[in-house]
């Protein structure tokens, strides 16, 4: 047994196995300060992180000699999250590397899970500082960039974003963040407690200065979890402890928020708006993602499709309540469960009840268990979770990459039972072409927003600017921007009017693409040069009913076409 263990052979495959796995999750958890922007520096594609994810798998199966497969749940997730109507897609790649990866977290050694849980708090601690240092002002409010590459996004609704397009995305990775602290405070030494204690109120100071409501309930659930077991095994100090830390936690991320942006005001404020305007901006939402699916109930409007229905689905939704305030264009229905109705159908409610039932059976498993090595992931999964029937967690790549990473992990007790063994050599040729064209797609991508940023910035009488345009409108996800953009700068053009009249058909198809209220304002304008009044009226009834703002200040010349009268003025 001695030579076994001393075995050289035996001791380099362990140190090359644990090598190539902190490298993985290196790559893993280091991908939103490095994926989104540096790979995609306007949009993020769903398949650019988990290209850095599946590289990650890579090199982790290249240190391993063989291996199980867990055949049924790897099989259902897979089934699930590529059903018929992806194939061909690009997302059909992204749901092959979701499946990768959870295959891959299945496939950890217990005794890595704690370098994936540390690696994972120290890469969200440098996204807070590098949020934070833009967020503060430090840099004039700016986008904080690299030799032109944009490393976190603006200040955009006032609140933290990093380097996600939405506040939100990033509140519930740090709550992911702070729910693994807290395993580690529970679950360690005397001497330790004060240590991750000062780490557990790091994390939730930015918790709550996030003014991120989704992620506050969703932390809400799990202090309330551990407080209850706490209390039931007679942990009095901790109970306490744990209670002091989340009112410094309150109050110094309430006055950080004051601070910085004093017009949002403090948590106060912000539960007041969820009983007012936020509540009721959801409830419009919702209803237009439900109307949304009603359009095609049985196969949904298609992957990434909602945002080329919502305004049309909107309008209907505020057709009983005219007075409500709608909301712009949006390419998801903030919440998990009538996303994935609107478009898939029923195959997103099967993926919805498979996976809640699933994540239920877990909660059971573990409800006793805060000191298993799994409870970490779980929480993960469950705030993610929760956050996802609120807001956008679980429509973005890479909320949606540390799902199917976490739930991998906590899964495993519940499948390393069914498995089966797979050549290596098959498996990683599958993975490697699939990565292949996950980077190509990647670069291809860039390249062409990249290209679309430099247009942009343009001078409009550039002799070039018409020849690019032509050639990034070939790319669909790019030509809604590049009509609405070319218009807004002919409009001001003396001469021009009439070739945006010439447009229409441009425009209509920009629409079918992603509804965006610019682009109807055009419509509108189109329809008014080209002295088509009747048109005119319908669409200018259809912008109203969307209520987007109080003072419209377009609403007279709404009403003039319906009177049969070219309005005088009109503003896009």
């Amino acid at each position: 047994m001695g030579k076994i263990l001393t075995d050289p052979a035996i001791e380099l495959m362990i140190q090359n196995t644990r090598f190539t796995t902190r490298i993985s999750l290196f790559a893993l958890f280091l991908s939103p300060l490095f994926a989104p922007y540096l790979i995609n520096p306007n949009v993020v594609p769903p398949y650019s992180v988990p290209a850095i994810s599946l590289a990650g798998l890579i090199l982790f199966l290249l240190a391993e000699k063989k291996y199980d497969l867990p055949a049924p749940l790897v099989a259902i997730f897979f089934f699930l999250l590529s059903t018929p109507f992806l194939i061909g897609s690009d997302l059909l790649l992204f749901s092959f590397a979701l499946a990768a990866i959870y295959l891959y977290a299945s496939l950890l050694p217990h005794h890595e899970l704690k370098t994936v849980y540390k690696t994972f708090m120290v890469s969200v601690a440098i996204i807070i500082s590098l949020a934070l240092y833009v967020w503060v002002g430090l840099n004039g409010s700016e986008a904080l960039h690299f030799y032109g590459w944009a490393l976190t996004t603006d200040a955009i609704q006032n609140k933290m974003n990093g380097p996600f397009a939405n506040g939100n995305v990033l509140a519930i990775v740090i709550v992911c963040a702070w729910s693994i602290a807290v395993w580690f405070w529970l679950n360690c030494s005397s001497r330790s407690q004060w240590g991750w204690l000062l780490i557990i109120l790091f994390f939730w100071i930015f918790i709550f200065s996030s003014m991120a409501r989704g992620a506050w309930l969703a932390q809400m659930f799990l202090l309330a979890w551990v407080m209850f077991e706490l209390l039931r095994r007679k942990c009095f100090k901790k109970t306490v402890a744990i209670l002091i830390a989340g009112f410094i936690a309150w109050s110094a991320g309430d006055a950080l928020a004051q601070f910085n942006q004093p017009q949002i005001g403090g948590i106060q404020h912000q539960f007041e708006k969820s009983a007012e305007d936020g509540l009721a901006e959801r409830v419009t939402l919702w209803r237009s993602a439900w109307e949304v699916w009603k359009s095609s109930p049985m196969l949904g409007v298609g992957p990434s499709q909602f945002k080329a229905h919502y305004l049309t689905a909107q309008s209907k939704a505020l057709e009983s309540t005219p007075d409500a305030h709608g909301i712009g264009d949006t390419a998801s229905a903030h919440h998990i469960l009538l996303h994935l109705m609107a478009e898939y159908g029923i195959a997103g409610f099967l993926l919805w009840v498979a996976l809640s039932l699933f994540i239920l059976r877990l909660l059971w498993l573990y409800r006793f268990k805060l000191d298993a090595l799994r409870w970490p992931a779980l929480a993960s999964v469950v705030v993610l979770w929760i956050q996802g029937h609120f807001n956008i967690s679980l429509t973005e790549p890479f909320p949606l990459t540390l799902f199917a990473l976490m739930l991998g992990i906590v899964s495993k007790p519940l499948i390393q039972t069914h498995s089966f063994q797979i050549k290596k050599t098959w498996f990683l040729a599958v993975t490697f072409i699939v990565f292949a064209f996950l980077v190509s797609g990647a670069i291809q991508t860039t390249a062409a927003w990249h290209k679309f940023g430099q247009w942009v910035h343009m001078d409009y009488k550039a002799p070039q600017k018409g020849a690019i345009a032509s050639v990034l409108a070939n790319n669909d996800q790019l030509f809604p921007y590049i009509v609405e953009f070319s218009i807004a700068e002919m409009v001001h053009l003396p001469g021009k009017q009439r070739q945006i009249a010439e447009m229409r058909p441009l425009i209509l198809r920009a629409l079918s693409l992603h509804e965006r209220p610019r682009l109807y304002r055009e419509l509108f304008y189109a329809y008014i040069v080209d002295d088509k009044l009747v048109e005119a009226c319908k669409t200018g009834m259809f912008i109203r009913r969307q209520n987007w703002i109080t003072d419209e200040p377009n609403r007279k010349a709404y009403a003039d076409v319906c009177r049969g009268k070219t309005p005088e003025a009109f503003q896009l």
